[in-house]
């Protein structure tokens, strides 16, 4: 009896590991759109590890500085108005601290202050994010990596280091 009791404990403390892991993470995921769609990408860097990746259109952020002047460049251009929404999330822990998070980001986006008017989305994109757990507990992202897969051809608006104001 006290074998499975034992047993039943672990399993239990295990489960409750994974779904606080799942949680933090879909709560970093959810705060990376919150952050973009409501406050400009304002603080984007503090949801990245200190030496983070983003990665999009063929171009890369590395560092909360490039990550933050990123979104500086972006709030430089005007107003803007977006909404990036997050489906198929697919959690898989890879062990201690560490988790990979995949989904599918459709973007609607576009210049000038709401009410915008509606088209399609601008982008659907698959999204693969390597998160660790850090030394204070929260959850970061070491990288973020977007790969269009569908695009309607407007202006993404996202000037990575490279890209000058295009991007």
């Amino acid at each position: 009896m006290r074998l499975a009791y034992a047993s039943v404990r672990h399993a239990s403390e295990h489960w409750s590991e994974t779904i606080a892991q799942r949680l933090a993470v879909e709560a970093l995921i959810a705060e990376w759109s919150r952050r973009l769609d409501h406050d400009g990408g304002v603080g984007m860097e503090k949801l990245f590890a200190e030496q983070g990746v983003f990665a999009a259109l063929g171009m890369e952020a590395r560092g909360r500085d490039e990550i933050r002047a990123t979104y500086e460049r972006r709030r430089a251009r005007g107003p803007r108005t977006a909404r990036h929404l997050v489906t198929n999330l697919v959690i898989e822990s890879l062990g201690e601290g560490r988790a990979r998070a995949t989904s599918i980001m459709v973007l609607f986006a576009d210049d000038g202050e709401p009410p915008r008017p509606a088209h399609v989305p601008l982008v659907v994109a698959d999204v693969v994010d390597e998160c660790v757990r850090e030394a204070d507990g929260a959850w970061r992202l070491s990288s973020r990596t977007l790969r269009n897969i569908f695009e309607d051809g407007r202006d993404i608006a996202l000037p990575l280091p490279g890209r000058g104001e295009r991007a």
